[in-house]
């Protein structure tokens, strides 16, 4: 990613986070959650990406307390071609090595992860783990 898209790995997911949401824009807060970090990482992660012009910070104007981050449309632009980049090395690195029914089984072992996560995610404050 930095080599070929001048970001981490970390600003990727933070950007696919972005472009995967309704209208390219999430609470920090939210961001936080679904990557499984903290408030603190996050914001300094999308204070690193403003400042190179790919998100915009504002408040949302239901809850002005709450601070949305939101692609712009440079941030838009390169976050769809670093998942391009991304899913190019996925496939060449890892799946090129197996056969078809073995992409399947992993595809279907991540699948049933993805969705312990997302429960895990949706279960209230102090339950996951428990």
């Amino acid at each position: 990613m930095v080599a070929t898209h001048n970001i981490s790995l970390t600003d990727f997911h933070v950007l696919q986070q972005l472009l995967r949401s309704a209208n390219g824009s999430c609470r920090m807060g939210d961001i936080a959650n679904g990557l499984l970090a903290s408030r603190s990482r996050i914001t300094h992660q999308v204070r690193r990406l403003e400042e190179q012009g790919l998100v915009k910070r504002g408040s949302m104007p239901q809850d002005r307390r709450a601070v949305l981050a939101a692609l712009t449309e440079q941030g838009r632009t390169l976050g769809e071609a670093a998942m391009l980049t991304y899913s190019e090395c996925v496939r060449e690195h890892y799946l090129a090595r197996l056969t078809r029914p073995q992409q399947a089984a992993v595809a279907e072992s991540f699948r049933r992860v993805g969705e312990g996560a997302e429960e895990a995610l949706n279960e209230p404050k102090g339950r996951v783990g428990e």
